[in-house]
């Protein structure tokens, strides 16, 4: 059976492309009447610069490829880059629209990984096609996606457009003109952006070692290569340059680290994750959310990419800001060479004997540091720098148990199947994961991102981290706010006017978040009328503590998309009544929780809800049949602590009275029974007051077969708003209670 064809008719610039199949249809004949239709047009100016124009707008007699970039891409230069490309020369242009025309027509069903192709540049540079399946979640352990195309590393966008008989591919960077050298020439020759890597290490290889390291960088014609800059090189104590020098074999593997053989890779389509083999040992990629930091790590070592993806012509370099491989640094030296760390140093100087003795032991360290900012950040209401007790605590708190060397790179799962370590306070728990392409580490209650990982030293590991442990710096709604999965949950606060009773007065006003989040993804139709925030909490007079069960933005949405939802959501007092039960003034924290010892808090709004930890590692709530697993617990804030549940805790009692109307049940007969109705009422009963237009019903006697059953009457003869008189104590009150959020059902249930 053939497959379906599908076919896409879309406008763009006044011109009907049609996508068949994902491929493109022409929107002109040439490429140069293409460029503006594809929204190209500062590629153009470059064609026109270069006095190209004619041989582009004549192309229908050649059979060419071309990689452009589109107007989007060009916008997000930096200024330098941008400035720089308008003021390139007429022959720079013509070098660099050279660079990425073939004399070939290439779909992107004719890539090919295995070579290269040759380009129309007067040096014949080289362009790199890369076929990568995306991966769920852009991590290694994701499932298969899409297949995507690369071009030097961009990622075509738009691919094979034809103009005449040439072809178009459009992608999302502009390109760096490739280098007419290959990997070798490229750091090696005078000239050249940085050859400290090769004048400083690569040269003093002995000769039995050259063919095994230095040849794959002239012959293969596909390798990546990590160069360390000038920078990290001069970095290296001039005694431990010498003595790496010296030891041949140890030079030989640390320079084998840095060169993958047989395979491109650009940072733009890596995994997070992502390991690969290195001519010694593996090399691990860690990406940033944004792809805005690349750091790979190999040998103990972690080094970021300062900048990569420069084509060669049999290859693609990668400068990076560390040598790979060769670990010469305590991590007392590591901590006092690093400019983002002076706070912490100042911190480590204050603190016990103990503790700084214990970050010189000769192995077996792991030492989170908190950079400069994340100090900077901490509310003034701790004192830091004056509490001797506080700086004792966040010491213990940045360090691991003595004796636990852990290394970041083995860390792969999220939150649910996150590494839990010990610290040195207590042995309070420290709990490594990885989320959004982010590791973060939480110990006291305080999550950090880690900004850098895994720096090897000569006694254990360093890792750089955001946040201060133990000592949080965001209220209960900035924590809320800087979850990604928790934007829709805050949103839901500031409708209720919860968000100013949770606030925290004495926190700092703004406090950025660690990753790209709080960025509002609902639509302002979908925002209510805000409710008054309840009386008291929030002011410098009353700062209120608390503990708040947020339930997650897909909990809300779920929650809104059922009828009862609706109902409750469209009474925001109603609303912000219900998210009142998920907070306590009481101080929970679940680690702290006994296992399956159930207890109980008191909501603000008076309702008592039980909650158990059930295991290490889940734990939930309770209430009136209700219940709630709590996904992510103990996220501390300035003024309590937050955890993030899988529900919306609610009862049918929540629902508004109008929820049930009358006319809307139907009553069946039921066979074989005789109804008697006495509609008298004792002389000592009355009603309380009823609302006008209210049904009145009572219980009347219902005989079958000599058995006494009693069922709901209506009460035709007593008048609404009569008074009452007391019942007398051996009476029985029964009122219409609903049973059921789905359906209008009700029954009968006894009143207090």
């Amino acid at each position: 059976m053939p497959s379906a064809v599908l076919t896409f008719f879309v406008f763009f610039h006044g011109f009907f492309i049609i996508l068949c199949d994902g491929q493109s249809i022409s929107v002109a004949n040439n490429i140069y009447d293409s460029l503006p239709k594809l929204g190209c047009n500062q590629f153009l100016a470059l064609i026109n610069k270069a006095q190209l124009s004619s041989r582009f707008q004549y192309a229908q007699e050649n059979y060419w490829t071309i990689i452009v970039w589109n107007d989007t891409a060009f916008e997000n230069l930096p200024p330098a880059r941008k400035n720089e490309m308008l003021s390139m020369t007429t022959e720079q242009n013509e070098a660099y629209i050279t660079a990425f025309t073939l004399t070939r027509v290439l779909e992107t069903t004719t890539f090919s990984e295995q070579r290269p192709e040759v380009s129309r540049s007067a040096y014949q540079t080289k362009i790199f096609f890369n076929i990568r399946s995306r991966l769920e979640g852009d991590v290694a352990s994701g499932t298969a996606g899409p297949t995507e195309y690369y071009a030097n590393g961009a990622l075509i966008l738009r691919p094979n457009i034809p103009a005449g008989r040439s072809m178009i591919h459009v992608v999302d960077r502009v390109l760096e003109l490739p280098s007419k050298y290959g990997v070798k020439g490229f750091i090696s020759l005078p000239g050249q952006p940085d050859t400290a890597f090769y004048d400083n290490l690569v040269r003093f290889l002995p000769a039995e070692y050259w063919n095994d390291v230095v040849e794959p960088l002239n012959s293969n014609q596909r390798v990546t290569v990590f160069v360390p800059t000038k920078e990290a090189i001069d970095r290296i104590p001039s005694d431990k340059l010498q003595q790496l020098r010296g030891s041949s074999q140890l030079l030989r593997d640390v320079i084998k680290r840095h060169i993958i053989a047989d395979q491109i890779m650009y940072t733009s389509f890596v995994y997070h994750n992502e390991g690969v083999n290195t001519l010694y040992g593996q090399l691990t990629y860690r990406i940033s959310s944004e792809r805005e930091t690349v750091f790979v790590s190999s040998g103990a070592v972690t080094a970021q990419v300062v900048h990569g993806n420069i084509t060669a012509m049999n290859g693609v370099v990668h400068f990076i800001d560390t040598l790979l491989g060769y670990v010469y640094n305590t991590a007392l030296d590591e901590i006092r060479l690093t400019s983002f760390a002076t706070t912490f140093e100042n911190v480590l100087i204050k603190s016990r004997n103990d503790l700084q003795n214990a970050i010189v032991l000769p192995n077996g360290i792991t030492v989170f540091v908190p950079i400069n900012q994340a100090f900077s950040n901490l509310p003034s209401m701790y004192n830091f720098q004056t509490n001797q007790s506080l700086i004792n605590m966040v010491m213990e708190l940045c360090m691991l148990q003595q004796g636990m060397e852990f290394q970041l790179t083995s860390v792969n799962g999220d939150y649910e199947a996150r590494r839990t370590l010990l610290s040195r306070y207590f042995n309070r728990p420290v709990n490594v994961y990885s989320q959004g392409n982010e590791t973060w580490v939480e110990s006291g209650y305080v999550k950090a991102k880690v900004v850098r990982p895994d720096i090897g030293v000569t006694n254990g590991f360093i890792h750089f981290i955001d946040a201060v442990p133990g000592l949080p710096s965001k209220s209960i709604p900035d924590t809320i706010f800087c979850e990604d999965w928790l934007i829709k949950s805050h949103m839901e606060l500031q409708i209720t006017g919860l968000d100013v009773y949770l606030s925290d007065p004495l926190a700092k006003a703004v406090v950025p978040c660690a990753s790209s989040t709080g960025v509002n993804k609902y639509p302002a139709s979908s925002q209510q009328q805000a409710a008054s925030a309840p009386p008291s909490c929030g002011t410098i007079g009353e700062r209120c503590s608390f503990t708040v069960f947020i339930p997650s933005g897909t909990a809300i949405d779920s929650f809104e998309n059922q009828t009862y939802g609706k109902q409750i959501k469209t009474d925001t007092n109603k609303w912000q009544w219900v998210l009142r039960r998920h907070m306590t003034r009481q101080i929970i924290y679940i680690d702290q929780t006994a296992l399956t010892q159930e207890r109980e808090y008191t909501a603000d709004n008076g309702d008592v809800v039980r909650y158990k930890r059930s295991t290490d590692r889940y734990a939930y709530l309770y209430f009136r049949g209700k219940q709630a697993r709590i996904l992510h617990s103990d996220l501390g804030a300035t003024n309590g602590v937050v955890h993030i549940i899988d529900q919306v805790i609610f009862t049918d009692d929540d629902l508004p009275l109008d929820s049930f109307s009358p006319s809307s049940h139907t009553t069946s007969a039921v066979p074989n029974l005789t109804l008697n109705v006495n509609t008298s009422v004792s002389p000592n009963f009355t009603l309380p007051p009823v609302p006008t237009g209210v049904p009145l019903f009572g219980l009347c006697p219902l005989t079958s077969a000599g058995a006494q059953i009693f069922a709901l009457c209506p009460l035709p003869n007593l008048a609404n708003n009569s008074p009452l008189n007391p019942l007398n104590s051996s009476s029985l009150m029964f009122g219409l209670c609903p049973i059921s959020s789905e359906t209008p059902m009700l029954a009968l249930c006894p009143l207090p």
